[in-house]
């Protein structure tokens, strides 16, 4: 069945939409409301910005959009038909919990829009849903709370903290307001969300944490890197030689996400100690062909890349292999063919060497 998620960034969104997974349910979206701003989460109040990095970060398809509170009930309902017409949904996720007054709302517009509510965690003991959440790898900390509890922001969600809320007597989910999250790891994400802790402010009787993204090209390079680097090969010529042969897929999403996916796996692949070896091979070898030092290949014959001369292919094809299985084989071939991008500017360890770089990681992040 297909379905939404909506999405908060928080801990009960977020466990919401993995358990509704776990249950066969295709989720097609994931729907984040802001304010009409459109600069916060109408929910947490977290930057809308940091929401729709977080969304990226799971590889599914998002949708945010701004909201009024007064009429929110009236451009939900609209939304949501129009998405039943475009995409065929049947239900709709939530993650509440116990509030009747927000179950009663749930069924009556669910009603109306003639789509199932899918409630994961409805009736589950508070406790029991964190403890689970802890366990199965999920990572959260605090960023909103009501004013008495402002000492719990920028707390770790983990099992000090439920300690801490059992002595306290708080709701372990805080389902009454108590508290607010912001996951950025578990087995919803491709990679961790690098989170760094801003300013604290109060706004209306509750406690807000600020909280940015530590952006990837903040991220010092290794030193692989740092030589690609040198040889004219930086991260963004290798995600747009990506795109270039990238087939649109709108599971997948637009080319803004598909090159940030990208750009996250090949910065993950290149740690990999495997790849590279691999790549410092290449390196190698490509110094010594433009010495002549290749034995029985003089630099002449090396500089027109002879047929003869496999061994950088059979490089690019394990690269490929080892990053994104059988599949990436054929998608490194109709690169090796079409020489896209950067790749036809190289010469002929590296090109091949970094065409099975990028092709690895793009079928990789296209295999999800």
């Amino acid at each position: 069945m297909k379905v939404v998620s909506l999405w908060s960034g928080g801990k009960d969104s977020c466990f919401a939409c993995y358990k509704a997974i776990e249950e066969g349910y295709n989720i097609v979206s994931l729907f984040n409301f802001t304010d009409s701003s459109g600069k916060r989460s109408l929910s947490h109040g977290i930057s809308s910005s940091i929401i729709k990095e977080q969304m990226l970060s799971t590889g599914i398809s998002f949708f945010q959009k701004a909201m009024r509170r007064e009429t929110y009930r009236k451009e939900f309902i609209k939304l949501i038909n129009e998405w039943k017409k475009k995409r065929d949904i049947k239900g709709i996720v939530f993650g509440d919990i116990y509030l009747q007054e927000h179950k009663d709302w749930i069924d009556e517009v669910c009603k109306e829009l003639e789509v199932k509510a899918i409630m994961p965690l409805w009736g589950k003991d508070t406790g029991d849903l964190l403890e689970e959440f802890i366990k199965e790898g999920f990572k959260a900390i605090v960023v909103a709370t009501k004013e008495e509890f402002k000492d719990l922001l920028g707390r770790e969600v983990n099992n000090k903290l439920m300690e801490e809320l059992k002595r306290r007597k708080i709701d372990f989910c805080g389902e009454e307001g108590e508290f607010h999250t912001f996951v950025y790891d578990g087995p919803l994400f491709k990679e961790p969300l690098k989170v760094v802790k801003g300013d604290e402010f109060s706004k209306e009787g509750h406690s807000f944490l600020n909280l940015s993204i530590f952006e990837q090209n903040e991220i010092p390079l290794n030193p692989l890197e740092e030589e690609l680097e040198e040889r004219g090969i930086t991260m963004e010529k290798l995600v747009e030689t990506g795109l270039e042969m990238y087939i649109p897929d709108p599971k997948i999403g637009n080319r803004e996400k598909v090159a940030s996916l990208l750009r996250k796996e090949l910065k993950k692949t290149l740690k990999d100690i495997n790849i590279s070896s691999l790549i410092l091979a290449g390196l190698k070898l490509e110094e010594e062909g433009e010495k002549g030092a290749i034995p029985h290949l003089t630099k002449e014959e090396y500089e027109k890349d002879p047929p003869y001369l496999i061994a950088d292919e059979i490089l690019g094809i394990q690269i490929a292999k080892y990053i994104g299985g059988t599949r990436a084989l054929f998608e490194f071939e109709r690169f090796d063919r079409k020489k896209p991008g950067i790749l036809k500017k190289l010469p002929p360890f590296l090109d091949d060497v970094i065409g099975g770089l990028i092709t690895g990681c793009l079928v990789k992040i296209c295999s999800i």
